[in-house]
């Protein structure tokens, strides 16, 4: 009888959460993705995520998807999203003690691996913009960099340039720090009395010549020149290039439609086989796929379907500082095997 009440509630139970997350799934995909993570359902939870595409929110996924392979023990994927988070806050994550032991072990771990990277890459370009002269940036480039330096234990390669920086950052700040006007000198005359006082009380006085006037002379008319405003610094443009995820300061693009073909093999031994893949592809500043390349090849007719497929993605573009930049991304792909009466899939294994 126990067993019947114990199976009953549990039946409930389930009926109620799978209710609760019909209602979620059109009205806040997110509190899907945390509903489903609550009750163990790892899987269904990343299918969640990878259909929420408000960037508002984009640390908030990234810190579900990192929970949820984590949980599944696929740590070195967990791992490409705890870097996001970094390069997007590597001073700081909000909540970070409310997560989970494992994430934070993991947080901490990567962002001692990444921050002193971008301490260097800020101090680069503080001797970049020092150099142009462009002192304002330059003095706010250096404090960045000994901001995120001084928040991690740094590298004995780095300690060196951390004197430098901080001797750069008063230079840049002197220079930049606006000229005060003097206060004008009074206009006195300098006579032989005023340089050698002693002297002129032996000196008698000459005596007094009378001249003609001069005839008056027009003065020449003043032409008066704009008075120059402080100087603006230039607004902050990426350099035109393909980035990648090397580069811990840009943002990776947030897939919007990313539909894997059917894999559908010509005979059933192939459909006891799996064949692995990879692909490379440029995502433009529109979020749209600019080329495409298979760098291993998994099974020739599905990778000619798979070559048009892509073409069709869709992404949010990557960013740099708020601004739209080409990028550089890798998937590897495989062609699982069956089940008993089911078709095989094609499905993307890992991104980076």
């Amino acid at each position: 009888m126990g067993t019947r009440r114990y199976m009953a509630g549990l039946l409930v139970g389930t009926a109620v959460v799978l209710t609760t997350i019909a209602s979620l799934r059109a009205d806040d995909p997110l509190k899907e993705v945390g509903l489903l993570y609550s009750t163990a359902a790892y899987e269904e939870a990343l299918v969640a995520i990878a259909k929420v595409d408000d960037l508002a929110v984009i640390d908030q996924v990234d810190q579900y998807r990192a929970l949820c392979l984590l949980a599944l023990n696929r740590d070195a994927e967990a791992e490409h999203a705890v870097e996001r988070l970094v390069a997007r806050h590597p001073l700081r994550l909000d909540g970070l003690n409310e997560q989970a032991p494992k994430f934070t072990s993991v947080y901490r771990a990567v962002r001692a691996r990444l921050v002193p990277e971008l301490a260097n890459k800020a101090y680069h370009s503080a001797i970049a913009s020092f150099e142009a002269k462009d002192y304002a940036i330059a003095d706010q480039q250096f404090g960045e960099a000994l901001e995120l330096l001084h928040s991690v234990e740094p590298p004995a390669s780095q300690r060196d340039w951390e004197l430098l920086a901080g001797e750069f950052r008063v230079l840049a700040a002197l220079r930049s720090a606006p000229v005060e006007p003097q206060p004008a000198l009074a206009s006195t005359p300098v006579t032989a009395a005023v340089v050698f006082p002693l002297a002129a009380e032996l000196i008698q006085p000459a005596p007094v010549v009378s001249f003609p006037a001069p005839e008056p002379i027009s003065p020449a008319p003043v032409v008066s020149s704009p008075a120059a405003g402080p100087a603006v610094p230039a607004a902050f443009a990426p350099v035109p290039r393909v980035y990648d995820r090397t580069d811990l300061d840009v943002t990776p693009p947030v897939e919007i439609n990313r539909t894997m073909p059917p894999w559908i093999p010509p005979f059933a031994q192939m459909a006891k086989r799996t064949y692995t893949g990879q692909l490379q592809l440029v995502i433009g500043k529109d979020g749209r796929i600019r080329s495409v390349d298979i760098l291993k090849p998994s099974f020739g007719p599905y990778d000619g379907l798979l070559l048009r497929a892509v073409k069709q993605w869709q992404y949010e573009p990557a960013l740099k500082r708020g601004l739209p930049v080409e990028y550089r991304q890798m998937f590897e792909y495989a062609l699982r095997p069956a089940d008993w009466g089911k078709v095989p899939t094609g499905d993307l294994v890992s991104a980076r």
